[in-house]
């Protein structure tokens, strides 16, 4: 029997939409391998659904991180052969760090760190039925908004209110959620939240307290809705910590060094409506750096490095050095830095010359020279600002081995680290401040050719026929120090807002 060209047609159509119908069929078994070993959404430990179809889900709540490990299977229970690959990555910024890894493309592992050690509620916000998205719009903690996209974020100071947030007829742009915890005042401060991982296909995230009543056995939360009531819960304190026994001294206090005396001069404290109490160090240091017994400028610059409480907890500054402290407090450690300032009169004897000229009429530096030829210079151009209060120096030079870059480094002290100076005639220290103007660098092998740009502003305005001298300089090393200071020398509250 013959077999008809069309039988053959309507045969292969019919064998056609039976294997596309049983791909389809198959699909969400490949979904679920390409997404996770756990197709099904995570198990939170509380889930709040509000009547627009939303939900924010409550997963979990630890102090410093948050990490997950997840099973990877096929859908048969065990990976697939030739599948068995691996990687990792993690993004953050100054508050968080979110890691993950993918073992045969299925994320295998998540991890939430928070880099000052704060509470962590691990949660998801999810516009309808089970699914999230971004972006998100969230407070921030310069009292304004920020908006969570992928990968990133935006902030805008636009000032908002809770109430604003719960009126569903407001045209203010508000937060689309909120997660805040109560402080030992009764009162609710919000914290800030994490960018999700690209690579949860869950979306999950931690919103961060710096400042809790890390002292109590539970913790009260709330979460909020645009257009809805806050709703309340409560967790246990993962983290319940004791007063650690420091002694503090009375404000204000000093610390004096043979260069320079560093004051605390008081902490001051803020009440914020959406982040808390804030305390507010205030630091002041003098050099002792004489000339012809006269003190010699602002040689040194303090700010603060950390704070830590007595209750173990180290908030990060949110802005103009406020920290967040609960008033459960009663002791906190202020750590400070002191650096070098533009100013530092650095002792002529302890540079590195390497350049000398003469200042020309229009103020810029001519007949310049080279003196010091290990450092690889090989052409110096010098151009004067219009109002001639400066000078502009441009240097290229070239390494022709990476032995004489590192003759070079040796030379000047560290090539990293080196700072440009400038000192007229016979002074025995800088005229004035040199900056940094940027440069670049460039090179096959070992060879490396680079451009160094500096700029320098005389204290006084520079005179012809004045002899300059173009100098390297090491800054000293940053130095802290330490002050514990008990509540009771804070000033007074000053009820402030965002």
């Amino acid at each position: 029997m013959t077999i008809k060209p069309a039988t053959y047609w309507i045969g292969g159509s019919i064998l056609t939409v039976a294997l596309v119908y049983g791909l389809w069929a198959l699909r969400p078994m490949w979904i679920k391998n390409e997404v996770t070993g756990d197709a099904s959404p995570p198990n939170p430990e509380q889930i709040f659904n509000f009547a627009d179809g939303s939900s924010i889900k409550i997963y979990d709540i630890q102090r410093g991180s948050i990490a997950h490990t997840f099973p990877v299977t096929s859908s048969g229970g065990s990976v697939w052969s030739g599948m068995s690959g691996s990687s990792s990555g993690s993004s953050g910024d100054g508050d968080f760090e979110v890691s993950y890894r993918l073992t045969s493309s299925q994320l295998s592992e998540l991890t939430f760190t928070s880099n000052s050690n704060a509470l962590l509620v691990e949660f998801r916000f999810c516009e309808y039925d089970d699914f999230s998205a971004l972006p998100w719009v969230v407070a921030n903690s310069n009292g304004g908004l920020t908006t969570i996209n992928r990968s990133s974020q935006s902030r805008k100071q636009h000032k908002w209110t809770l109430e604003q947030m719960m009126d569903e007829d407001s045209k203010v742009v508000t937060p689309d959620f909120l997660i805040q915890i109560r402080d030992s005042d009764g009162k609710w401060v919000c914290g800030n939240i994490a960018t999700p991982c690209d690579e949860d296909p869950w979306l999950r995230s931690v919103v961060a307290f710096d400042s809790w009543p890390s002292a109590d056995s539970e913790l009260e939360f709330r979460v909020t809705r645009k257009g809805f009531k806050p709703r309340e819960f409560a967790m246990d304190n993962p983290d319940i910590c004791s007063p650690k026994p420091w002694t503090s001294k009375p404000l204000p206090t000093t610390i004096d060094t043979p260069d320079y005396s560093l004051s605390l001069q008081s902490v001051d404290q803020a009440r914020t409506e959406m982040w808390g109490n804030m305390v507010i160090p205030k630091l002041s240091v003098e050099s002792k750096f004489k000339s012809q017994n006269k003190v010699m400028g602002r040689a040194f610059n303090a700010r603060i490095s950390s704070l830590e409480t007595q209750l173990g907890e180290s908030p990060s500054s949110l802005r103009y050095d406020q920290f967040p402290v609960d008033s459960a407090v009663e002791k906190i450690k202020v750590t400070a830095q002191v650096n070098a300032s533009d100013t530092y009169p650095y002792p002529r004897n302890t540079a590195v010359t390497f350049a000398k000229g003469i200042v020309a009429a229009d103020g810029s530096i001519e007949k310049l020279e080279f003196t010091n030829k290990s450092l690889g210079f090989t052409k110096i151009e010098s151009t004067a600002s219009k109002n001639k209060e400066s000078a502009n120096f441009e240097i290229t030079g070239l390494w022709n081995d990476s032995r004489e870059e590192s003759k070079a480094s040796k030379e000047v002290g560290g090539w990293g680290s080196k700072l440009p100076r400038v000192y007229l005639d016979s002074e025995q220290y800088p005229s004035g401040p040199a900056y940094s103007n940027g440069g670049s660098s460039s090179g096959s092998g070992d060879r490396t050719e680079f451009t160094i740009r500096f700029s320098f502003t005389p204290e006084k305005p520079l005179e012809p026929g004045q002899t300059v001298t173009l100098c390297y300089v090491q800054p000293p090393p940053p130095a802290l120090h330490e002050f514990i200071i008990d509540r009771s020398d804070f000033s007074p509250l000053d009820e402030g807002d965002d």
